[in-house]
């Protein structure tokens, strides 16, 4: 094979193919999370966005219901564990690729095989750097769940907000032990009405419970109620 021939394909398959299919996956995932918003916003409760006025306090939130922390250790240890991972097997990548590259050698299958390496190093090695940057910058997380919305706390501060202020929320959850491993198999994003976003993932304690709360109050109008004694909640009129 000309050695012109022999890098082209490699580049094709090294990068065009990982790319594209990410291009792919990103594209199919966004037209379902529209397609579910639009579903479940048509469903939603009348509501009046909020434009301006005081910023939400505590007071309004209404009686707290339960709280939920970030496992901050487990965050540590994932983000260095994920970001070493990634590293290596980017080193193990280079060390394959570029060799190959330079040589001309033909890759067929060996140039797949490649390309998923190169696609674990990268996811391996973002999650490490999202995840440390937000281990170092958050410090201790929690998001409080009240009867009329939901108080974020971490090292920089505290963010209260209403049901009322949600504009969007995106969901994401998947049964995978990668995923888990990694704090990515419950993402729950809330976009507010002022643009700004709070995030919450599988690193929160029962981030699922969470999710489906957040939900139920912004979408269903099933406010979250704070329990009787005895740990019993009170039944919906």
């Amino acid at each position: 094979m000309d050695d012109g021939v022999g890098i082209a394909l490699a580049v094709v398959l090294l990068v065009v193919v990982p790319v594209g299919a990410g291009v792919w996956a990103y594209r199919r995932a966004r037209a379902r999370e529209q397609a579910e918003f639009a579903a479940r916003e048509a469903a939603r409760p009348t509501r009046t966005p909020r434009t301006g006025g005081p910023a939400t306090t505590v007071a309004d939130l209404g009686e707290p219901v339960e709280r939920h922390e970030v496992d901050r250790s487990r965050r540590g240890r994932t983000a260095s564990g994920s970001a070493a991972v990634g590293l290596v097997c980017l080193l193990l990548f280079l060390g394959l690729a570029v060799p190959t590259l330079i040589a001309g050698a033909p890759v067929g299958m060996f140039g797949v095989v490649l390309g998923l390496l190169l696609g674990f190093a990268l996811t391996c090695l973002w999650s490490g750097i999202e995840q440390g940057l937000r281990y170092f910058t958050h410090g201790a997380e929690t998001f409080a769940l009240h009867e009329r919305g939901l108080l974020h706390s971490h090292a920089r501060g505290t963010r209260a907000f209403t049901w009322s202020e949600v504009s969007k929320i995106n969901q994401f959850h998947r049964e995978s032990w990668l995923l888990h491993a990694l704090g990515r198999d419950v993402i729950c994003r809330i976009r507010l009405d002022d643009g700004s976003r709070v995030t919450f993932n599988g690193f929160t304690r029962d981030a699922d419970r969470l999710a489906h709360a957040v939900d139920q109050a912004v979408y269903h109008g099933n406010a979250p109620r704070p329990a009787r004694p005895g740990g019993v909640p009170p039944e919906r009129p």
